[in-house]
């Protein structure tokens, strides 16, 4: 019975994906502006977003977000889940390039795993936070 199981839940999480399953030529971006403009236009969209700045080094152009956890009626219809964006910003004084990580979890009996979704799903967070720090690069 443990086997079927085991066997089961191994086909339901076939053809799923997650957030690090996305190629990294769909989690980066190429901007037309410094480097310290466009670290700051990540760090804005995050906030906007409700992120808080878990860390935040602009030299090293590495900022991490800490975990938002989904509240309210959506978590109360689709079960607890949470966020997390890492973002390096590399660049010069002309042009930029940002690579975004998205960690997405959900809650479980055995605490927080890598929540499934599909590739279609995945793809659209990344577009979004994208287009957040698109409108915030001046």
């Amino acid at each position: 019975m443990r086997n079927a199981a085991l066997l089961l839940a191994a086909l339901l999480l076939a053809g799923c994906a997650t957030t690090t399953s996305i190629p990294a030529e769909q989690r980066t971006r190429t901007y037309d502006a410094p480097k310290n403009e466009v670290f700051s236009a990540v760090v804005a969209s995050f906030t906007e977003y409700g992120f808080g700045i878990q860390r935040s080094n602009q030299s090293g152009g590495i900022i991490t977000t800490s975990y938002k956890t989904s509240s309210g009626l959506q978590a109360a219809l689709t079960g607890q889940s949470r966020l997390r964006y890492n973002a390096v910003v590399r660049g010069d004084s002309s042009r930029s390039r940002v690579r975004l990580t998205i960690t997405a979890q959900e809650r479980s009996l055995g605490g927080w795993q890598a929540m499934s979704m599909t590739s279609g799903d995945a793809e659209g967070m990344y577009k979004k936070a994208f287009k957040a720090i698109e409108k915030n690069v001046r």
